[in-house]
């Protein structure tokens, strides 16, 4: 019966093992699968490498030039008007570097 137990006891040990190493090895791999993210990183990079000059105003339209390296987007940008957030629409979608684009804003 000795030798019984040891080999019980031996393959126990064993599954214990194999499972904490398994258990390790997922949590690591989501943190660094979070930390090494390029979406974020680039999109961060891309904000604070963004500039947006007013031109000119006509009506409920806004002539603006992106005046940064970053790429600005229709969905990047947000429109307020005494803290209120403003309904609007860009043409073109997507500025890049001193392009002129135009804002129409809606439900002033």
């Amino acid at each position: 019966m000795k030798g019984v137990s040891n080999i019980v006891l031996l393959l126990i040990t064993i599954i214990i093992v194999i499972s904490s190493i398994s258990a390790l090895w997922l949590y690591f791999s989501v943190v660094l699968r979070i930390t090494t993210s390029t979406d974020s990183t680039s999109a961060l990079g891309n904000a604070l490498s963004s500039c947006i000059k007013i031109d000119s105003t006509s009506g409920n339209k806004v002539y603006l030039r992106n005046c940064g390296s970053g790429v600005v987007t229709n969905s990047s940008l947000r429109v307020y008007l005494d803290d209120i957030l403003i309904n609007f629409s860009m043409s073109p979608q997507v500025l890049n570097n001193s392009v002129q684009g135009i804002i129409s804003l809606y439900g002033l």
